[in-house]
C-alpha cells in the first residue's frame, strides 16, 4: 500500500510540473496586507484625518465617526460609489454636523482627504513588511524582462511609496475612473492590467501574458487568488498561521454588509483550491519562482485546467513542504 501511495504521489508531482512556467514575463501584486499591513496603515491614516477634523472645528469627531457615515451612505445609495468618492461624502457629512455649511464642508472634505491620502503614503512606507524592497529587487535581477504592477482594489499606489517606486513598472486600482467599479474580483481589472503590461513590455501581446508566464501574488483569496487564476495567472496566496479566509468582519472602515461578508467567506473556501502556491510573505517569492523555472523542464502550462485540477490536493507549501494545504 504504502508503495502505491508514493507512485501515487510521484505521478501528481510529475503532472504538477507540466503546468509549470520557463520563464516570468509578468508578476503582480496585491499592495494592502501583502506588502505592508493595511490596519495599522489606515489607522495613520485615520489618525492625520482626525488631526485634521480638529483643525477644521470638529474635534469631538473621529474615524469612527466617518466610518459610520460612510456605511450609512454606501447603504442607501441605489447604484455603486467608489471608496475614495464614499470618503470625501462621509467627511463632508460629519462636518456638517460640526457646524459647516454644505459648500464649506465639500471643500474642507476634498481637502482633508488628500491629507488622509498622504498620510496612508507615508504610513505605508514606514510599515513596509519586512524584507519586501529587497524582494522585489531580487525578483527583478532574476528576471529583467519581466513587468512588473500592482493591481488593487484601494488607493494605495507603489509610486507613492520611496522604497517601491523604483521597483514597480504601473499600477491599476478599482478606484481608477476607467475601471471602478470593476474592482477585484471583477476581470476587468486583470484585463486592464494584462494590456498595460503587454504595452509597457513593448514586445508582449496581452495573450502571451496570461496563463504562460504571469503570476499574481496577494493575500485575498476571493480578490487576489481565485479571481487571478480565473484570469489566467498562476495565483499565490500570501498568508500566515492566523490568516483570515477572505473577509473583513470586525474591522471599523469596512463598509459590508453581514450577507456581503458571508458571500466573500464562500468565495474564498472556492478560491483555495485554485491557489498555485502559498508562502508567508513575499520575500519568498524569488526562490518559490526559481524552483518553478527549474521544475518546469520544458513542459507546458495547462490552459484548460486539467493539470490544476487534479494537482488542487498538493499545494507547494513554502512553509517546508510539498503537501496537502
Amino acid at each position: 500500500l504504502l508503495v502505491l501511495v508514493l507512485a501515487a504521489l510521484a505521478a501528481l508531482r510529475l503532472g504538477c510540473r507540466s503546468w509549470a512556467f520557463s520563464a516570468l514575463r509578468l508578476v503582480t501584486f496585491d499592495l494592502d496586507d501583502t506588502l505592508w499591513p493595511q490596519d495599522p496603515v489606515v489607522g495613520r491614516a485615520n489618525a492625520a484625518m482626525a488631526e485634521e477634523l480638529r483643525r477644521a472645528g470638529a474635534a469631538s469627531i473621529g474615524a469612527d465617526d466617518v466610518a459610520a457615515e460612510m456605511r450609512a451612505i454606501r447603504h442607501s445609495l441605489p447604484t455603486k460609489i467608489s471608496y475614495s468618492e464614499l470618503r470625501r461624502q462621509g467627511i463632508a457629512k460629519v462636518l456638517e454636523r460640526a457646524g459647516s455649511t454644505p459648500s464649506s464642508a465639500d471643500a474642507l472634505a476634498a481637502s482633508i482627504f488628500e491629507a488622509w491620502l498622504r498620510a496612508r503614503h507615508d504610513a505605508a512606507e514606514d510599515l513596509l513588511f519586512e524584507g519586501v524592497a529587497g524582494a522585489l529587487a531580487a525578483i527583478r535581477s532574476d528576471h529583467p524582462d519581466a513587468v512588473v504592477g500592482a493591481i488593487t482594489n484601494s488607493r494605495a499606489n507603489p509610486f507613492a511609496v520611496p522604497s517601491l517606486a523604483p521597483l514597480f513598472d504601473f499600477t491599476v486600482s478599482g478606484e481608477d475612473a476607467n475601471i471602478f467599479p470593476h474592482r477585484k474580483p471583477s476581470p476587468v481589472i486583470f484585463e486592464f492590467a494584462l494590456e498595460r503590461a503587454a504595452s509597457l513590455s513593448g514586445k508582449w501581446a496581452a495573450s502571451d501574458l496570461r496563463g504562460n508566464s504571469w503570476v499574481h501574488v496577494g493575500d485575498d483569496l476571493p480578490n487576489d487568488v481565485g479571481a487571478a487564476a480565473d484570469a489566467g495567472a498562476r495565483a499565490v496566496w500570501i498568508a500566515d498561521d492566523g490568516a483570515a479566509v477572505g473577509n473583513t468582519e470586525g474591522r471599523s472602515y469596512s463598509t459590508a454588509t453581514p450577507e456581503e461578508q458571508a458571500k466573500r467567506l464562500h468565495a474564498a473556501q472556492v478560491a483555495r483550491d485554485k491557489m498555485a502556491a502559498r508562502i508567508r510573505s513575499v520575500v519568498e517569492l524569488a526562490q518559490l519562482l526559481r524552483d518553478w523555472i527549474a521544475e518546469s523542464a520544458g513542459n507546458d502550462w495547462d490552459p484548460d485546467g486539467e493539470q490544476r485540477a487534479t494537482c488542487a490536493a498538493l499545494k507547494i507549501d513554502r512553509w517546508g513542504a510539498e503537501g496537502s494545504t
